[in-house]
């Protein structure tokens, strides 16, 4: 008898601490915030009323931001927060061990443009998650432990512009999942564990200018992959795989200035001219012979194809000539033709450790730090977003 007490007990404890939900609310650079406390261990979706004391003349409807407390701790984000709070615009929940995303969580948060979820641990998002949140712009899913994505997720993002994907577990992507992103800019696919781009993944992305898919297990680069992605500027595809990329896989291409590809199983490069190529960094390969015409036309700032197999030249090349780069390719492969240059024999390459925005170009990550920051619309959106989304 007592034993059944205590457990009737230790249920009533558990059920009265999950459902505790609160909002602080505050005005945070101008936008009334709910400072949100969820207190749900069983992920629970049953709350009627989200608690709160009101700054004198707010009301539910004035709440435009929903950021999460420190001491939060719930498998979900329970759909009351978007019914009570239906104006929201921002949603900031990481770091409170969300799990998954229910179908009605954002339901009612229809003019929600940017939701951060990076940093949970979420394995499940229902596919209707997202349906009703036509105007969202930028999603960050980063840093989770999603191994797949419903093929619809995105369906109805038809203003999304950046798309974080980085630090899961994905396996593989289904082939139209980013078909309905006509305004995608940026996606970031790093560090997850895909194998294999579909034919046709980035066929609908006509304004994506920025895509990074480094650290997983591509061998592989369809051919005809990046085909249709005229506006894209970077690419990143570092520490994967890949073995070999065709000749003509960046001639549809006309505005790509950054190319990344350093750390590969790539033993030789014969690609067609890229006339727009600034930076090329292809060092951590095996590569032993490279097609010269590849640089032809070109006005490059940087260059990096060290280490290789004259390991002693593995330095950056700062803002080379068309000359400077075929004398250093010919010192390193010997499938190059003697040519004359305009550089005095032995005189050393300068090799700069620093760019003017700080970033170390000798290492690939701080690299991908300075393509990120050197990007003037980027830095725009992201410099709005740390000040007036997360209220800094």
């Amino acid at each position: 008898m007592k034993l059944t007490f205590f457990v009737i007990l230790l249920i009533v404890i558990i059920k009265s601490v999950s459902s505790q939900v609160l909002c602080l609310f505050a005005q945070v650079n101008g936008l009334y915030t709910c400072t949100a406390t969820i207190i749900n261990p069983l992920g629970l979706n049953n709350f009627t009323q989200v608690e709160g004391i009101h700054f004198t003349g707010g009301t539910d409807e004035d709440v435009v931001r929903i950021e999460r407390n420190a001491v939060s701790n719930t498998l979900n984000f329970p759909s009351i927060f978007c019914n009570q709070f239906g104006n929201t615009e921002s949603i900031i929940i990481d770091n409170i061990g969300i799990e998954r995303i229910d179908e009605n969580a954002f339901a009612d948060c229809r003019d929600l443009e940017y939701l951060l979820l990076q940093s949970n641990r979420l394995r499940e998002i229902h596919e209707n998650a997202f349906s009703e949140n036509l105007q969202l712009s930028i999603l960050d899913l980063s840093n989770n432990q999603l191994i797949r994505l419903p093929g619809n997720l995105f369906r109805n993002q038809i203003n999304l512009y950046f798309l974080q994907l980085a630090s899961n577990q994905l396996q593989e992507l289904p082939s139209d999942i980013f078909n309905q992103l006509s305004e995608l800019g940026m996606l970031n696919l790093d560090s997850n564990q895909l194998q294999d781009l579909p034919e046709g993944i980035f066929d609908n992305l006509p304004n994506l200018y920025y895509l990074s898919f480094s650290f997983n297990q591509i061998v592989k680069l369809r051919e005809n992959l990046i085909d249709k992605l005229y506006s894209i500027q970077n690419f990143l595809a570092p520490f994967n795989q890949i073995i070999y990329i065709p000749r003509n896989f960046f001639d549809g291409n006309p505005y790509l200035s950054s190319i990344i590809i350093s750390g590969n199983n790539l033993t030789i490069l014969e690609l067609n001219p890229i006339p727009m190529l600034s930076d090329f960094w292809f060092e951590h390969n095996q590569i032993n012979a490279i097609d010269e015409r590849i640089f032809n036309n070109v006005t490059l700032r940087s260059l990096n194809g060290g280490p290789n197999p004259c390991a002693d030249r593995n330095g950056i090349i700062s803002n080379p000539t068309n000359d400077d780069i075929r004398a250093a390719l010919h010192r390193c492969f010997d499938n190059f033709n003697p040519i004359e240059t305009t550089t005095t024999p032995g005189e050393e390459i300068t090799k700069p450790t620093t760019e003017p925005n700080g970033c170390e170009v000798g290492n690939i990550e701080e690299r991908i730090c300075q393509l990120e920051a050197e990007n003037a619309e980027l830095r725009a959106r992201l410099e709005y977003l740390e000040k007036i989304v997360l209220g800094r």
